[in-house]
């Protein structure tokens, strides 16, 4: 990470909180002249722990009381929490621009991740207020332990009359713990001093030059700051003044709080003794003014004579000190209340929370069309032919590399800018950042994320990748080959791509059953199950099986029979429910390459073969996402978001907003339903069966997913296991589909998401704990995140058992016998259409493809979906 960047965010999150707390302090001094003498210490002292707070909370929460709503924006509002956006917009014809006074911080990084582009102006300050800041916390730690080591050479005061009073004044105040009384010149008067071992010191004659009861008033005042904490806060005020060095209103400030502390602490002792002694205590503090020179002492210390110019209002407050004094004030605990409602409160926005983190406005050039995320980090750049004048019809830039790389290349060509014009997708490039690096874990896979509330895709991510500014402004015929003939496939999105789904499919047909009351039954499974001629057994077989089991607690086991008796008693509503969950349909995104998918039952039956009948035997293969199912990723995330958001289904969205070259023109679609399970006859207790049960799957003993789990976040979800082949040469290899799919938290769910990984093991021993890893990621809002440059990830043909802890997998030779030599899966056969010649329909796209120039067993492409299949 760019250590340039962090102390730039570092130092925007300062300013912004520097200066709110100059406007609390000058607020709280006016709040306590207008109370007065009304307002007692310990109130007055209690105001200012309002602004430690201000300045030191990483994150504040938002409300429309707050009083910045009514004031001017800082510099930006990142904070160190959560993603602090550092733009990557410096362009190589142009200098850093600025709009409306804000100054951008620039990530462009090389592949070794090196630093392109010298620090910005503002970038230089930031660094000048760390070297100072750094400088002054070393000095304030090197004269603490200078200091601290001299005490230690110290012998404690020897008078017996002094330890006596001592003593007896520590008792007063409850004080159990060893705390040492050493006569020490370089003190100017009685201070306390001592992180974590306490020490009172008392300048040289201390014990001579006072009588029992002035003593007592001092030793009770230096105590106090002991119970107190206040040598702790002294400590963090010094700290805090390093750190804000360029800001005089915040030394002012603290040192009105160390008067209001030696108030505060008068106060205490005053509770203590009898009301008429309070002359005696304010002569003793004139006393100790007259007899003992004021002095320099270190920033651990406390003194009695903290403050010298406050002694006359010193003086005054200990005079007017009554018992009503010692009473708790209603009007000092309602100021406080109000200021902590008002300053410990970031202002309102109207947008989500994840928009807090919105990135400055890009500068405006009529001459170039962008792309964004949704929070304006900067994509792909357009800009008009200087030749023609024309729009390019490819991008200048994709400043973050590899980043998205698939999802940015498919885009149609509606959703492409025109000059002046800024795209914002609906793509969280922290969460698309955390998919794509959690992926690089594997060799092939990928992983789409939704927001369960509106359909908008946060990540849609897929590896290997590359990188796609090789295609500007033309890729060359080298770099053409080595992608185009990668066995890898780094430019399928297989995302978008429709794969056997196993398992994962189960949901479907349990709603398709909760449309007709089957979620109440229960089936026994003993291991198998026959149907027909054939006997299908489950995974459990050697063990006799799941015994009865509920729709809940079969999913949470993954039993196929259970769902082979289930889906039979569904017939077609299986098809049905694929149906409205949007199986077999492309999504509507604006990109190109979508596979529809295949939802196999009788209709599709008839399409490919109208002479042939549906059967119980097939109901049960699709009941288990088997047979001619085919579904993408997208597919699978969505129907995973209408289960965890109670049942409603969204049409995806990608673009969130696209704001015009008309100045003021700006267009945002809205979230459209697609489909409500409940409206179309999935009963709600059917529905909390399904959900009940994918909790479960990660939750409970015996789910399948159980790596999946993160403590706090309730992750829900569904793995699969799809059996596939791929050919190499000769041989038919194994190389499986799995999968996990769900949403979290299991209530008011933030996150639906599907994650599929090829040539992997198991759906609970490889993409679940992947997806834990993700999640868990998605909440840490301690991950600083900086966009930065990707390079392309690589993919292999191993066999993943988990996923590899040290993230990227490594890339396998080429010559490797178990590299694929037309796919990374197996080809499946198309189905021949009667009475049209030549055609033949697509196993993958469902599309009409045709073929009259092949042979049988010739490969070819599905030209809808990018898959290639066998002629039959």
């Amino acid at each position: 990470m760019n250590a340039v960047l962090i102390v730039e965010n570092l130092f925007d999150w300062l300013l912004e909180r520097s200066w709110q707390g100059a406007v609390l302090a000058i607020s709280i001094v006016l709040v306590q002249r207008a109370l007065g003498a009304a307002l007692p210490a310990k109130w007055r002292y209690g105001f200012w722990f309002v602004l430690l707070g201000v300045l030191l909370l990483p994150s504040l929460p938002e409300s429309p009381l707050s009083i910045y709503n009514a004031l001017p924006k800082a510099r930006t509002t990142a904070v160190p929490v959560g993603p602090l956006i550092a733009l990557p917009i410096k362009q190589d014809d142009a200098p850093p621009a600025t709009s409306g006074g804000q100054a951008y911080a620039v990530s462009s990084e090389k592949e070794s991740g090196d630093i392109t582009e010298s620090p910005s102006a503002w970038q230089w300050l930031a660094m000048i207020w760390a070297g100072t800041a750094g400088m002054g916390l070393g000095f304030l730690l090197l004269i603490n332990i200078r200091f601290a080591r001299r005490i230690r050479s110290l012998a404690e005061v020897a008078d017996t009359r002094t330890r006596e009073i001592f003593c007896v004044c520590k008792k007063e105040l409850g004080i159990r713990r060893s705390v040492r009384l050493v006569e020490a010149p370089a003190v100017a008067s009685p201070a306390i001093t001592g992180f974590f071992r306490p020490t009172l010191l008392v300048p040289t004659g201390f014990a001579h030059s006072l009588e029992p009861a002035e003593m007592r008033y001092v030793f009770l005042h230096e105590l106090g700051h002991l119970v107190r904490g206040d040598v702790q806060v002294n400590v963090l005020l010094a700290v805090i003044q390093a750190v804000h060095w360029f800001n005089p209103l915040l030394w002012w400030a603290f040192r009105q709080m160390r008067a209001d502390r030696e108030l505060a602490c008068d106060a205490l002792v005053l509770a203590r003794v009898d009301i008429r002694e309070g002359g005696g205590y304010g002569e003793t503090l004139l006393k100790l003014m007259g007899r003992f020179r004021p002095g320099r002492r270190g920033v651990g210390l406390v003194g009695i004579l903290e403050n010298h110019r406050a002694l006359k209002a010193r003086i005054e407050r200990i005079a007017a000190f009554s018992a009503a004094s010692r009473a708790w004030s209603f009007a000092g605990a309602a100021v406080i209340l109000g200021l902590s409602v008002f300053f410990l409160t970031a202002a309102k926005n109207p947008k989500s929370a994840a928009a807090n983190f919105e990135a400055p406005a890009l500068p405006e050039d009529p001459a170039v069309g962008r792309i964004c995320d949704r929070h304006g980090v900067l994509l792909a750049e357009y800009r008009i032919d200087d030749s023609t004048g024309k729009p390019r019809n490819r991008p200048i830039r994709y400043p973050l590399g590899a980043f998205a790389a698939q999802l940015l290349e498919s885009l149609d060509e509606s959703a492409l800018p025109k000059p002046g014009e800024t795209i914002r997708l609906t793509i969280d490039a922290r969460i698309q950042m955390i998919a794509e690096q959690e992926l690089r874990k594997v060799g092939r896979g990928a992983a789409v994320v939704l927001d369960p509330n509106n359909g908008d895709i946060l990540a849609m991510a897929s590896v290997p990748s590359f990188d796609p500014n090789k295609f500007v402004p033309a890729i060359d015929e080298k770099d053409w080959q080595e992608l185009s003939q990668d066995k890898t496939s780094p430019l399928l999105n297989r995302a978008l791509t429709a794969y056997t789904p196993g398992s994962v499919y189960k949901p479907v047909t349990a709603l398709a059953g909760a449309t007709m009351g089957l979620e109440s039954k229960r089936y026994t499974c003993k291991g198998g199950v026959e149907i027909g001629n054939a006997y299908f057994k489950c995974w459990s077989f050697a063990n006799g099986g799941h015994g009865e089991l509920s729709l809940a607690d079969a999913l949470k086991v993954s039993c196929n029979p259970y769902f082979y008796e289930y889906g039979i008693a569904a017939g077609d509503r299986l098809q049905t429910m694929a149906d409205r969950l949007g199986m077999g349909k492309t999504s509507g995104i604006p990109v190109r390459g979508e596979a529809a998918g295949v939802v196999d039952g009788p209709d599709h039956l008839k399409k490919v073969n109208p002479r042939d009948s549906w059967r119980d035997i097939l109901s049960a293969n699709v009941a288990i996402g088997m047979g001619a199912v085919q579904a993408t990723p997208l597919q699978l995330a969505g129907m995973m978001e209408a289960i965890g958001n109670g049942g409603t289904l969204y049409w995806p969205r990608l673009v969130k907003s696209v704001t015009r070259s008309d100045p003021g023109t700006l267009e945002q679609p809205e979230a459209r339903v697609r489909t409500n399970l409940l409206s179309d006859g999935v009963t709600p207790t059917g529905l909390e069966s399904v959900r009940t049960g994918l909790w479960k799957v990660v939750n409970e003993d015996g789910g399948t997913a159980r790596k999946a789990a993160v403590s706090g976040l309730d992750i829900s979800g569904k793995t699969g296991t799809a059996q596939v082949w791929r050919i190499d040469g000769d041989q038919k290899i194994a190389d499986n589909n799995v999968w996990f799919a769900g949403f979290a938290p299991f209530k008011n769910p933030r996150y639906a998401f599907a994650i599929l990984v090829q040539g992997a093991s198991s759906g609970g021993g490889v993409p679940a704990p992947l997806a834990a890893g993700m999640l868990r990621r998605f909440e840490d809002r301690s991950e600083l995140f900086v966009p930065k440059m990707l390079k392309a990830a690589s993919g292999n043909f191993k066999v993943i058992d988990r996923p590899s802890a040290k993230g990227e997998v490594e890339n396998v030779s080429s010559n490797s016998p178990t590299m694929a030599s037309i796919n990374d899966h197996v080809l499946p056969i198309a189905q021949r259409t009667p009475g049209k010649s030549g055609m033949v329909v697509s196993p993958f796209s469902g599309q009409l493809v045709d073929v009259s120039a092949y042979p049988s067993g010739e490969v070819v492409k599905d030209p809808y979906s990018g898959r290639q299949f066998k002629v039959p």
